[in-house]
């Protein structure tokens, strides 16, 4: 608003969407040819004011739900989806998150029904719950992850150019703050990976 617009903050970045769901559908083996499509994003990010949206259109008409986009069988997948929230945290923008993503539900949203909240007796289920909840307040708590989202110096890639093992690094900043994210997405222990932090601490 404060530069002519109409009131609207953020733009929907659904090319993030799109490349980051599409990657993790992937096995690990097609992941080497697709490691870009996480990437991506940074080369226009600075351009706008961007909100990363896994929204509504992402959990019905056939689509399957977040949990089952991952690649993997039923217990495969939440490593996965714990990898993609991790990364989506640790991107600069915005968050928007469709309910029953927090606690893994396996089945389309349906407006006349409400979320399958049965699923939380299921240990599996109860723990990405857990493990989201976790998430947010590690967000909350840490102004890295959020105050510099559109300032360039928020953001740095440490790391983006593992392309064998899909290996990715991280680092947010604000101010004096910094954290560095490694994320292994390449279905492997990857022991002998060494990383070079510029900072001490």
């Amino acid at each position: 608003m404060g530069e002519g617009g109409l009131g609207f903050d953020y733009k929907w970045d659904m090319g993030w969407m799109n490349d980051t769901l599409d990657y993790f559908k992937k096995t690990p083996d097609e992941r080497r040819d697709n490691y870009h499509k996480l990437t991506f994003s940074m080369m226009y990010f600075p351009n706008e004011r961007y909100l990363l949206p896994l929204s509504h259109d992402e959990n019905v008409h056939g689509k399957a739900t977040v949990l089952n986009k991952m690649w993997g069988d039923y217990e495969g997948k939440f490593p996965q989806a714990r990898s993609l929230y991790l990364y989506m945290t640790v991107h600069p923008g915005k968050k928007l998150n469709f309910m029953g993503g927090e606690f893994g539900q396996m089945r389309e949203w349906d407006e006349t029904r409400q979320q399958d909240w049965d699923m939380l007796a299921y240990p599996l289920h109860d723990a990405f719950r857990r493990f989201v909840f976790d998430l947010n307040h590690l967000y909350l708590e840490h102004a890295a992850l959020f105050a510099w989202d559109y300032y360039e110096p928020g953001f740095k890639w440490l790391d983006c150019h593992e392309e064998e093992r899909c290996l990715y690094a991280i680092e947010r900043t604000e101010g004096n703050e910094r954290l560095v994210c490694v994320l292994n997405l390449g279905g492997a222990e990857q022991a002998d990976y060494r990383l070079d932090i510029p900072w001490s601490g």
